[in-house]
């Protein structure tokens, strides 16, 4: 309330500007909850026109006169009187009303000076609107199918691994084992960059440089991991994924290599016993030696008969079937 700048109207009764019917407690700051009846209030006479002292007994017996009746009134009863205590003590906490009786129809200070008056009672601080805003625009998308094969390459790379050796062992040209052990790196990068492209098009101000990818599909995932939990809070999945597929896959070549190297140490004895039965007929009883390590298809053998004298036998294995053909240097 008020009608000039930097003016608080003082509490008191003023004219509810809801209704205008009745008459609202003003604190100074807010309209209460506290209302009364429309009243007027007079000023009583000390005197009456004639100087002589006022009298409210008199006044009492001169208005009953008037009105051509001499009948006192009946007294209140007791819960009459009970009624009107209690409304009484109801209102001993408000003050009462004054003659202040003014039409309010708006109540304002100046707003240049104060601007907190523009808020609501129930006023809660909000974000700014460039807050607001960055938050509501963190994107909740995070998995892509690039992603995914990348978790997914350590198997890749197992098996183009173990492609480069089948082709080593049947003397492929070099070219070949060398993409074959390229294949996944080329795949990872090619993967990393199109999952770039895919969370920047969700949204995500801040991922991973692709080049993370140049260091492995694990260090590529954990870079892309850090940069998501920090900036959005999400997406750490294919970072746990890729490095179980990486445990598993060196424990499975661990298990391989000790497997082969088993198998390849009982495939030499088994060809040596072969090697000494068949030419057994042709020079007696012999001992072969052949390579532990066998590089090729091809390899020599050395065959030491009874009598001392040392052969060279040369070895031919078929990678198809495990067989083997040989031919003895004379």
């Amino acid at each position: 309330m008020g009608d000039q700048p930097g003016y608080v109207t003082p509490a008191g009764w003023y004219v509810d500007p809801g209704t205008g019917t009745r008459l609202r407690w003003w604190s100074g700051l807010d309209w209460t909850e506290h209302f009364a009846p429309m009243t007027e209030h007079r000023p009583e006479p000390t005197s009456r026109p004639g100087g002589e002292p006022f009298d409210g007994r008199s006044a009492g017996a001169d208005a009953r006169s008037d009105s051509g009746t001499d009948e006192s009134a009946p007294p209140l009863s007791r819960r009459e009187r009970r009624a009107l205590e209690e409304e009484a003590a109801g209102t001993q906490a408000l003050p009462p009303p004054v003659t202040r009786i003014a039409p309010i129809t708006s109540y304002a200070w100046d707003r240049e000076a104060d601007r907190s008056e523009s808020r609501p009672s129930a006023y809660v601080p909000m974000a700014a609107p460039e807050e607001a805003t960055l938050y509501r625009d963190i994107p909740s998308r995070w998995s892509t199918a690039s992603v995914w094969t990348i978790a997914f390459m350590p198997w890749i790379a197992g098996v183009t691994a173990a492609a480069s050796l089948v082709l080593a062992w049947w003397g492929s040209a070099w070219w070949l084992q060398l993409g074959a052990l390229a294949l996944p790196f080329l795949l990872t990068l090619a993967a990393a960059q199109r999952d770039v492209k895919r969370l920047r098009s969700w949204r995500h101000r801040t991922v991973a440089h692709w080049a993370w990818s140049l260091l492995g599909s694990v260090a590529y995932l954990i870079a892309r991991t850090v940069v998501l939990r920090r900036h959005a809070g999400l997406g750490s999945a294919p970072m746990w994924v890729g490095l179980a597929n990486s445990l598993l896959v060196c424990g499975a070549t661990v298990w391989l290599v000790g497997a082969a190297a088993t198998n390849l140490a009982g495939f030499h004895a088994a060809m040596a016993d072969d090697l000494g039965a068949a030419l057994e007929p042709s020079y007696g009883v012999v001992q072969v030696e052949c390579p532990a390590d066998l590089e090729a298809l091809s390899f020599a053998c050395n065959v030491t008969d009874a009598g001392g004298v040392t052969r060279s036998v040369w070895v031919e294995l078929n990678a198809a079937d495990g067989s083997y053909t040989y031919s003895v240097a004379e």
